[in-house]
């Protein structure tokens, strides 16, 4: 995975889209067989990555097992992080990192309900881009008729 230049938000400074983005982001980099969620092998690749780009001492010393962040992901017990349990951990890493969530809540998954975050990053953005055009153009009419 490639780490940008950009300046890395942490997560209480960080949207609900940058949250979503992150988690799509780990799936297209760390999803080798392409099924849209990471199994334990995968999640093990990504924590490597993490660790080796936190400048936080305590994280190098007394790294997190891959099995016991796998149980803070899989809210479903199926032995697979999915998009929407990803980003259901980043959410309550927010909340815990803003103060807003305990630590012992911050270390439960929740099922996500339906489909959880819907629909992917893309779709949002092509759906939010004929909206902004729809409204431009309706805009427009209305000058038009003054």
């Amino acid at each position: 995975m490639a780490t940008s230049s950009a300046k890395r938000l942490r997560p209480a400074e960080a949207s609900l889209e940058e949250l979503i983005e992150t988690a799509d982001s780990w799936l297209i980099d760390y999803d080798e067989d392409d099924d849209e969620r990471l199994s334990l092998r995968e999640l093990e690749q990504l924590k490597k990555q993490l660790q080796a780009q936190t400048a936080s001492p305590a994280a190098q010393q007394a790294p997190l097992p891959t099995q016991t962040l796998m149980k803070m992901v899989d809210a479903d017990d199926d032995g697979f992080a999915t998009r929407n349990e990803l980003v259901d951990m980043l959410k309550r890493m927010k909340g815990f990192d803003g103060g807003h969530v305990a630590r012992e809540d911050a270390k439960k998954p929740q099922a996500a309900e339906g489909d959880g975050y819907g629909e992917s990053h893309a779709q949002r953005m092509e759906r939010n881009q004929k909206k902004r055009k729809k409204m431009s153009t309706t805009a427009n009419k209305r000058y038009d008729e003054i």
